[in-house]
């Protein structure tokens, strides 16, 4: 009897077209490196439950991008379900999930982060992008990244 895994990408985020690729070369390179493994993909819907329920595959590999698949529910409901997966328990997630939660817990732990500053959307659009935006530099210099949240 082969170990029966899952990897499951797609999902509805923007970023669905990165998982669905992720999640297809995952499968792939399993397929190939360990045959003895009934490797199968599966994308994230209403009747995914019922399919485990039915059928509860040995291991899920989640490749999903975006909030459904990075803050820790898709892996609470799995831990529901007795589902083995692979990664991160769904209390890590919603730590690491938010990057200035995660920042901060790091950096109270001693490991060296960038400089940051986290900001809502709200500020840029109550005080203007350009003022703020200069700020920011005047804080943290050039270059910078900014990473929007929803």
């Amino acid at each position: 009897m082969s170990t029966r895994v899952v990897v499951l990408a797609g999902g509805l985020s923007a970023e669905r077209d990165v998982s669905l690729r992720s999640g297809r070369r995952v499968a792939e390179a399993l397929r190939a490196s360990a045959p003895e493994f009934e490797v199968a993909e599966a994308d994230v819907d209403s009747n995914l439950l019922d399919m485990f329920r039915v059928d509860p595959p040995d291991c899920v590999i989640p490749l999903l991008h975006g909030a459904a698949g990075e803050d820790g529910s898709l892996r609470d409901v799995l831990e529901s379900l007795g589902i083995p997966f692979v990664g991160s328990t769904g209390d890590s997630c919603r730590l690491s999930f938010d990057k200035p939660i995660a920042k901060s817990l790091v950096s109270g732990f001693g490991v060296n982060t960038p400089a940051s500053v986290a900001l809502p959307h709200s500020t840029f659009r109550e005080l203007g992008a350009q003022p703020v935006l200069n700020a920011v530099i005047a804080r943290i210099g050039l270059p910078l990244m900014v990473k929007p949240t929803k």
